[in-house]
């Protein structure tokens, strides 16, 4: 099972971090606070940025604790 999630999780988040990087780039180019873009949302109804990579990387976390066979409390702020 490990070999089967466990690189798909890593290269998952790996990738979502490229992204996060490539972002800030342009930003901070610009003189922009790259804070203002983790707020920032596509549409009003969908979740702000730094929520959806949150809920990435819960994925990640929560899969990998499944597979390894370890509790995990989840605690919404």
């Amino acid at each position: 099972m490990h070999s089967a999630s466990i690189p798909y999780f890593v290269r998952a988040t790996d990738n979502l971090s490229a992204i996060l990087e490539r972002g800030r780039a342009p930003a901070q180019e610009n003189d922009m606070d790259p804070l203002i873009l983790a707020t920032d949302r596509l549409f009003p109804d969908m979740c702000p940025l730094s929520r959806q990579a949150q809920i990435a990387c819960d994925g990640s976390k929560g899969g990998a604790a499944r597979v390894s066979g370890i509790l995990v409390i989840w605690k919404l702020p």
